[in-house]
């Protein structure tokens, strides 16, 4: 195998992995980070556009995969650099979208439309109707 056809294989598990993150919030409604976002990585955006980079994440993965070189799935040297690429871009979206979303991102105090949207209700006040 040349090392271009391992090069492929690598993006081609990245995007692979890539892909079930946005297909999975798209699939299920909900919103989810991409780059379209206004916040670059950080800011949601919408299902239909989760649903649709993560489309063309699985599209070009399996492209890459299927068109550089000749990928045999029963091949050690041909599946490791798929494997790799997966489990390189699997780790850094995970440690990313932990920072992400665990408590420490919580905006700080004197965010007033965070506070009025998570601020708890007072003792026998009526719920407020959104």
């Amino acid at each position: 195998m040349i090392w271009m056809a391992a090069v492929g294989y690598f993006i081609s598990g990245a995007c692979l992995t890539n892909a079930i993150p946005h297909l999975v919030a798209g699939l299920t409604g909900r919103a989810f980070p991409t780059q379209f976002s206004r916040r670059l990585g950080v800011g949601l955006s919408s299902p239909f556009v989760n649903f649709v980079w993560g489309w063309i994440n699985a599209a070009i993965g399996y492209a890459l995969l299927c068109q550089t070189g000749s990928f045999r799935a029963w091949s050690a040297t041909d599946v490791a650099p798929a494997l790799a690429g997966s489990l390189v871009t699997g780790a850094i979206l995970s440690v990313h979208f932990g920072n992400l979303f665990s408590v420490r991102s919580i905006p700080p105090r004197g965010d007033r439309a965070f506070e009025t949207a998570h601020s708890p209700r007072p003792r026998g006040a009526a719920p407020k109707w959104r």
